[in-house]
């Protein structure tokens, strides 16, 4: 047995079953998605409206030779490498990216795969950080359960903000490991398992994961007092690769948020939908009421939370994790919490993320981590208990089989409280019976135990586990698409939502609209005035409009709350045309400039769509506002042809008559750059939000390329910081490999 122990085939045989036993269970949870037909079922919300689209064009980008840096399908194109929740960067999200290489096409039940992909690596990694702790594995596995199930992240599950949070485990073992022998190469390791989390998907999701990371890593070196000079080592190699790993997310994830319609926050961004006190009670009742809040994280693992903070040992993880759950608590709580408040105002970070409640992620891992450190406490625990547990089970048993059969006859079912009691006086029994046998585990206990806060689990979060849609049926989209031709090149279409699922991404077609994180401000304020103006779309290259009910909100969130009656005429069943439209490239010979701050689309509005340009002084260099304000040639706008549209690249063939600005109708952002028949030109902003670009009398070619000036030094920066990890996890598996041999020729002598 000892032999075994050591044997490196054995631990990887281990840890194989492990995996197999939480994909197992998860596919047991999520069983919806794995039917035929018309049953089967998908992950919906955001996975469908944001993520599929976003996996989907990161695969065709890849298949026809481009990175995906800017996205040209999505509100009149956007810098698809500044957007966090993408995952680009991630080796989780390049897994699916590889799948849909090789498959042909990227379909809904591949993001599915993602949420369960997260989720078993959540749940596998929470399993191992509870072993390294010294916790029984019936003890690691009901912390597993209680992470990836239970409580925020079963809410969550699906979000991107979700997916850092359930790398924290991971992050969590390679502190220990970085503090139980530090050194250059476990520091480079612990940066990199940080940049996991960072990578994985929304901001808020790793600023939770920092909240816990950071003072972790600071409880921990209090209880271990490594050597000032060891964590010299660390601490410098995990910021370096951590910095060098997150800053090709973050830097332009920064420069978007300055232009996005998130520039600007106030405290009540920050503590708006917090937890509401009465659902207090659900952190131990599992249905108190229905639908339940997803507070609750497990009767079991809660009573074995309590028993790690009355005998959690001495190294300080109990009461770090004590703390968490109570700091966690009070942020979810907002404004009564009393804390959240006071942390948007003084702690840099808390301001920039809305939505109080979502703090309950970090009560999810408090519980989880306490209740592997309860497991662990067992054999300290009071032989005396059993006798007050006992009578406790009595009590809440006959409470719930009470509570059950009233329920019952009155015709509600399930029976909600009742039946969370029956659970309750389930699990007090069998820690009772844990208590009993805490010095030597039957294996049919600890199996009794980890079904039962299985069980648990599905009982409480029941609903969560059903929330599922249809996959699409996307029948409708070819006859649609052969109505509306042009859209790839030549012509916009605002999709609401005839289509629906951000069609523009998936399908390779110029959508005016779409779906995700910081949405450029300019686009929004465009997107603002439509339902008001819609003629203001025909300035944009929008020649068609599709308006149709969403399938899931009907007409509740549309931007045109109703089809446009002005400048547009029907063309089939939600389908409608533009009468006059701006081409989606113009020559224009006499551009105005305006102080900055004026309102453009109002002068724009009135205009004839595609005569005009309109640039704020802020926009135009000062060494070429002279040469701009002189163009007065009074000649009619030319319209150019798009001779090619890829993701990162525009070429645009024109004939201008005179002197002028070529109008792109697609959106500005910093880092495009132009050339002229070959030559350096300018890219400036016009008409609120697109570009525009000088040229000279003639025939031309105008080529825009995506290239944004940060990428020259985040590119390398990330290759040394991912050469880094892969140099230390060299390493330290030829160290490991060495200790086995060592321990097994030692054995073998023995």
């Amino acid at each position: 047995m000892v032999q075994g122990a050591q044997r490196p085939g054995g631990r990887l045989s281990r840890l194989a079953l492990v995996g197999g036993a939480y994909a197992v269970i998860l596919a047991l949870t999520y069983w919806r998605l794995f039917t035929s037909g018309a049953e089967q079922r998908v992950f919906g919300w955001d996975c469908l409206e944001e993520y599929w689209p976003n996996l989907a064009f990161q695969v065709q980008s890849l298949r026809h030779g481009s990175f995906p840096l800017w996205n040209p399908y999505d509100r009149m194109g956007l810098p698809f490498f500044a957007d966090p929740q993408t995952g680009t960067f991630h080796p989780l999200q390049w897994i699916l990216i590889a799948a849909g290489l090789l498959a042909g096409h990227v379909g809904p039940t591949l993001m599915s795969l993602k949420v369960l992909l997260f989720l078993w690596a959540g749940a596998v990694s929470m399993h191992l950080l509870a072993r390294s702790w010294g916790a029984p594995r019936a003890g690691a596995f009901i912390a597993g359960i209680a992470f990836s199930l239970l409580g925020g992240v079963a809410f969550m599950k699906d979000s991107a903000i979700a997916w850092p949070w359930l790398m924290v485990p991971l992050a969590l073992f390679a502190v220990d490991r970085a503090l139980e022998a530090p050194g250059t190469a476990r520091g480079a390791l612990l940066g990199g398992a940080i940049a996991l989390a960072g990578l994985a998907g929304s901001p808020p999701g790793f600023f939770y994961a920092l909240l816990v990371i950071v003072p972790y890593f600071a409880v921990r070196a209090l209880a271990v007092r490594p050597r000032a000079g060891a964590l010299a080592g660390v601490v410098p190699a995990a910021g370096l690769v951590a910095l060098s790993l997150l800053a090709i997310v973050y830097v332009p994830t920064g420069e978007l948020a300055a232009l996005s319609d998130r520039a600007t926050r106030d405290a009540g961004w920050a503590t708006q939908l917090p937890i509401a006190p009465a659902d207090l009670l659900a952190l131990v009742v599992g249905r108190l009421r229905e639908p339940p809040p997803a507070l609750y994280a497990g009767f079991l693992p809660l009573v074995l939370a309590a028993l790690a903070i009355v005998r959690g040992g001495q190294d300080l993880r109990a009461p770090f994790f004590s703390g968490l759950f109570v700091v966690a608590l009070l942020l979810a709580l907002g404004e009564p919490g009393g804390l959240l408040d006071k942390a948007v105002a003084v702690v840099p970070g808390f301001s920039l993320f809305r939505v109080a409640e979502r703090y309950k992620l970090l009560l999810t891992l408090a519980v989880a981590a306490l209740a592997a450190l309860g497991m662990r406490a067992l054999p300290q625990a009071p032989a005396g208990a059993r006798g007050v547990l006992r009578g406790a089970v009595v009590v809440l048993a006959a409470l719930g089989v009470g509570l059950v059969v009233g329920q019952r006859a009155q015709g509600a079912w399930p029976a909600g409280v009742g039946l969370a009691l029956l659970v309750g006086a389930l699990s007090t029994a069998l820690f009772a019976a844990l208590v009993r046998f805490r010095d030597r585990l039957p294996a049919a206990l600890s199996a009794a135990v980890v079904l039962a806060v299985l069980a648990d689990a599905w009982i409480a979060h029941s609903d969560l586990y059903r929330i599922f849609e249809p996959v699409p049926a996307l029948e409708r989209e070819a006859a649609i698409l052969a109505k509306i031709p042009g859209i790839e090149r030549d012509a916009r279409v605002w999709d609401e939502f005839g289509l629906e699922y951000r069609s523009g991404s998936r399908l390779g077609i110029r959508e005016a609209t779409g779906y995700g994180a910081l949405p450029l401000l300019r686009w929004k304020q465009l997107a603002d005035r439509v339902d008001a103006e819609p003629r203001l779309l025909t300035h944009f290259n929008v020649r068609w409009v599709l308006h149709a009910p969403h399938h899931r909100r009907g007409f509740a969130q549309h931007l045109l709350k109703h089809a446009p009656t002005t400048s547009f005429v029907v063309r089939g069943s939600g389908i409608l045309e533009a009468t006059e439209l701006a081409p989606a490239a113009y020559w224009v010979g006499d551009p105005t400039v305006v102080p900055e701050g004026t309102d453009v689309l109002s002068l724009l509005a009135p205009t004839s769509p595609g005569s005009q340009a309109f640039l704020e002084t802020a926009d135009v260099p000062a060494t070429l506002r002279p040469q701009l304000e002189s163009l007065r040639t009074h000649l009619p706008a030319v319209a150019g042809t798009v001779r090619a549209l890829s993701p990162n690249r525009i070429t645009v063939d024109l004939d201008a008559p005179a002197a002028g600005l070529v109008v792109v109708n697609e959106a500005w952002y910093p880092g495009w750059q132009a050339r002229v028949d070959g030559r350096r030109a300018p890219v400036l902003r016009a008409n609120h939000l697109v570009r525009a670009v000088p040229v000279e009398p003639g025939r031309h070619v105008l080529e825009l390329v995506f290239a944004p000036r940060s990428l020259i030094w985040l590119g390398p920066l990330y290759g040394i910081g991912l050469l880094a990890v892969l140099a230390a996890g060299g390493l330290e598996l030829q160290r490991w490999r060495s200790r086995m041999r060592q321990r097994s020729s030692s054995i073998g002598a023995a």
